[in-house]
């Protein structure tokens, strides 16, 4: 980057609202079926999708933000290495 402008600045804050529950999945992040236990072939379930009452089951959210994205990345880069695995 040069010292010859114009340069353009600008204040801006990530934020991500979503629900808190949806599917209920196995340590792998496969889905499991009606019976809470049997995974469904090839289906995998990631970020708020499967978050739970996000870590707690005294409340419904936690007070910090970044919580659920954090969960996102970490979630999804463990699915697909759990895709990955099974395909092989």
């Amino acid at each position: 980057i040069g010292d010859k402008g114009p340069f353009y600045a600008f204040v801006g804050a990530s934020y991500i609202y979503s629900t808190v529950g949806g599917l209920d999945v196995n340590t792998s992040l496969q889905v499991l079926g009606s019976d809470n236990a049997t995974p469904i072939n090839g289906l995998y379930a990631v970020g708020t999708d499967c978050l739970g009452v996000l870590f707690s089951e005294q409340r419904e959210y936690v007070t910090y933000g970044g919580a659920a994205q954090g969960w996102a990345y970490t979630s999804g880069r463990l699915a697909g290495k759990a895709a990955v695995e099974a395909l092989k």
